[in-house]
């Protein structure tokens, strides 16, 4: 009675980048090669130290591998099918016959060497001129500075309220006077016709520049005397250095 003897072991070329390792008992080595066109890698096995040595210099490229296929004594239970073994036997950089190792520095086959490109001239880009930053806008005391301003003026109006007229003396008449005061913290004196302390000598003691009383609004004075003066701080917003606060009417004129 005879039986049936097993295929021969079916040797071939693979040609695919070599993408990882796995460690195996036995001192056994299992390689992945990904094959040109194919969907799944091809799992080769091997326990030779020098071929071991080689495919893990090789790791991450294209490689030709020469491996051979045989069929195990174990059933594979999905399909009933024997398991088929894999073992490399030969490895090289792609381009070369399996098993043929380039020396360190020789070149690559002619077929797989890399482009050589030029570096492209770099282009000079003028630089483009910047634009100089705006003049800072001059900004208002914030709310909690108002707020002690308002406390302060109202601790002068009781202070002075015995001369006060006796019709203001009332509560709406007190929180007008510090509102004159609160003028007078913000804006100034130029504001009430009175010469900044500091500032030349530029009135009269009836506070205009005539002496006619007629005359007496700050704001022409400002605008007559000081208009090519930067410096000299505005009636309405207190502001010099050539600003005024945003809304102040003497802005424009």
């Amino acid at each position: 009675m005879t039986y049936p003897q097993p295929p021969s072991p079916v040797d071939r070329e693979i040609h695919g980048v070599l993408q990882s390792v796995e460690m195996r008992t036995g001192g056994w080595q299992r390689f992945s090669i990904m094959e040109h066109g194919q969907q799944y890698p091809t799992r080769v096995d091997t326990k030779k130290q020098e071929l071991i040595q080689q495919a893990m210099s090789l790791m991450g490229r294209g490689v030709a591998g020469s491996i051979r296929e045989q069929e195990s004594q174990n059933i594979n239970p999905n399909n009933g099918k024997p398991y088929i073994n894999r073992y490399l036997n030969a490895i090289a950089p792609e381009g070369y016959a399996p098993g043929v190792m380039p020396h360190q520095n020789a070149p690559a086959p002619q077929q797989y060497q890399q482009p050589q490109y030029a570096p492209a001239p770099q282009q000079y880009q003028q630089p483009v001129p910047q634009a100089p930053p705006p003049p800072p806008v001059p900004q208002g005391p914030d709310e909690r500075t108002i707020q002690i301003m308002r406390q302060t003026a109202s601790k002068v109006v009781a202070m002075s309220i015995g001369i006060l007229p006796e019709e203001q003396q009332t509560p709406a008449g007190m929180i007008a006077a510090c509102e004159v005061w609160m003028a007078y913290y913000l804006n100034g004196p130029l504001r009430f016709g009175v010469t900044a302390f500091g500032e030349p000598e530029h009135r009269t003691s009836g506070g205009n520049p005539d002496g006619n009383p007629a005359d007496a609004d700050p704001r022409e004075a400002y605008l007559a005397q000081h208009s090519g003066n930067a410096a000299m701080p505005c009636p309405e917003c207190g502001y010099s250095g050539g600003q005024h606060a945003s809304g102040c009417p003497l802005e424009f004129a």
